[in-house]
């Protein structure tokens, strides 16, 4: 016969034998229960941890800029003076990020779609931008945007396509190359 442990005057095999919901705890009962309650708590710690897993995505972070810049090139006499574009990407997520395309385009909706800036398109350049987990990215478009920024109004939207097919979007204030006051010097 198992001999039980004496705990506070009370035999342990005694109180095993007692019925709880109405059934008699013997080996087998005890079995089952112990089965469906280690089911019970497997399946909850499976399910927190999809959804975890679910949650932990990639998350992009975008701080774009538009910016007057001057800068002297060789084989000019004179400064060249354009408007340029500069974008830090941060990955706040827990997944790699792979940067399809950079583009940017009017904030309004009335005005023409048909006009949108791509800074970046894998495409045509045949690689990604690849964003690991707590990394960042500088950007920087030396191209001049001047006549862009005149048609764009006051604000603009950045957008990020990812290869996972997520697309980020990003409002930033608009550079006017006419509002630029000049200077003889």
């Amino acid at each position: 016969m198992w001999q039980g442990l004496r705990l506070g005057g009370c035999v342990v095999h005694h109180l095993m034998r007692r019925y709880v919901f109405g059934v008699n705890l013997n080996l087998d009962n005890i079995a089952a229960i112990a089965a469906f309650w280690g089911a019970l708590t497997g399946t909850c710690a499976l399910i927190i941890q999809a959804l975890g897993f679910l949650k932990d995505g990639i998350a992009i972070r975008a701080l774009p800029r538009m910016y007057y810049s001057v800068k002297v090139v060789d084989g000019y006499d004179e400064p060249v003076e354009k408007t340029a574009f500069d974008i830090d990407i941060a990955n706040i997520g827990r997944r790699v990020a792979y940067i399809e395309s950079i583009s940017f385009y009017p904030k309004k909706s009335d005005s023409n779609e048909s006009l949108r800036v791509s800074l970046f398109d894998a495409d045509s350049r045949s690689d990604l931008i690849e964003v690991k987990e707590g990394e960042k990215y500088y950007f920087r478009s030396d191209s001049d945007y001047r006549n862009f920024s005149e048609v764009l109004g006051e604000f603009g939207v950045l957008e990020i396509r990812l290869t996972s097919g997520k697309v980020i979007k990003t409002q930033f204030k608009v550079t006017k190359f006419s509002r630029i006051p000049i200077t003889n010097t």
